[in-house]
């Protein structure tokens, strides 16, 4: 017990030096978690001054703006609350079901929808048949049992919010597009940074990047690829997944929902319905992106923000 606190100790100081700004005590066994988990994914640690890296600024935002209880926003049912009251509710999504476990749902009638847990990530599954039933419990309860989500990884925003899990009703394509894609637009304090797009219907999940301005930056696959770069394939216009007026819409929603956060990524999808609402993310892949790629997307938001990293 004694090595272990002094191990852990031991790295604190080390990621504090690395970090090369004064981080307050008070938020010293934060920082702890999220420099752990930095080190354990990707070798690396946290750095705060002369960083350009998105890892860093995901880091940063959680650490200095974001370390209070932001259940409101990052509960997946209870920031609906929110949404209703700042763009209203028809760009929520149909709920037919919540319950405190998924033994209390009635499948029968979620078959066709999603089953999902509201406090963490990767808590869902489509229910295609009734014949998956055992399946569903088993990946949801796996879920569910992972009640302090976000002190694992230093994700404190996550950590007051009490496990629930529902049903909710799928979006369609439109119908000039192949696969229903989510759009996951970046924002510092309402003002949009990075613009991406994910064609979540197939995996890979691949993922196109632009800028504010439209312009296309680079494509890779997401988690399960490694975030690996795409550098040979050419990169698609930003009107190639949705219409200009579509997407200065969805821009404009994620704006005043993003107004008062110093970094939230706004994510919706664009359906038959139009416009719909997912979800507000403050610690995108848990600040976890590969370090090429952490560049890549950090510079870009850096010319849109320089003065990110601002210490309140």
């Amino acid at each position: 017990m004694i090595r272990r606190k002094l191990k852990s100790t031991l790295f604190l100081i080390k990621a504090l030096r690395h970090a090369a700004v004064w981080i307050p005590i008070r938020k010293w066994q934060h920082f702890l978690r999220l420099a752990q988990n930095r080190q354990k994914r990707l070798g690396s640690l946290p750095r705060f001054r002369g960083s350009k890296g998105i890892n860093d600024m995901i880091a940063f935002s959680a650490i200095f703006y974001h370390d209070a209880d932001m259940s409101p926003y990052t509960d997946k049912l209870k920031v609906r609350d929110f949404i209703a009251k700042t763009i209203g509710t028809r760009f929520l999504s149909e709920i037919s079901q919540i319950a405190d476990r998924v033994e209390d749902l009635d499948l029968e009638k979620a078959v066709g929808c999603f089953i999902k847990t509201n406090h963490d990530s990767g808590g869902h599954f489509q229910l295609k048949d009734i014949s998956q039933q055992e399946e569903a419990k088993e990946k949801i309860r796996k879920h569910m049992r992972n009640k302090d989500y976000g002190r694992q990884k230093g994700e404190y925003m996550y950590h007051s919010i009490i496990p629930k899990v529902y049903v909710e009703r799928p979006f369609l394509a439109r119908a000039d597009q192949s696969t229903l894609k989510v759009w996951r637009i970046f924002f510092h304090y309402g003002k949009n940074i990075l613009i991406q797009v994910n064609e979540c219907s197939s995996m890979p999940d691949l993922t196109h990047i632009y800028s504010p301005s439209f312009a296309p930056i680079t494509r890779y696959y997401s988690h399960n690829r490694g975030d690996a770069l795409i550098e040979s394939e050419k990169l698609l216009p930003i009107t190639s997944h949705i219409t200009e007026e579509g997407l200065r819409q969805m821009i404009a929603l994620g704006e005043k929902c993003t107004a008062d956060f110093h970094f939230c990524r706004f994510d919706a999808f664009d359906t038959t319905e139009g416009i719909k609402f997912s979800e507000l993310t403050f610690m995108p892949i848990s600040g976890c992106f590969n370090e090429e790629l952490s560049e890549i997307l950090g510079r870009e938001m850096m010319q849109h923000a320089p003065n990110f990293f601002k210490i309140p």
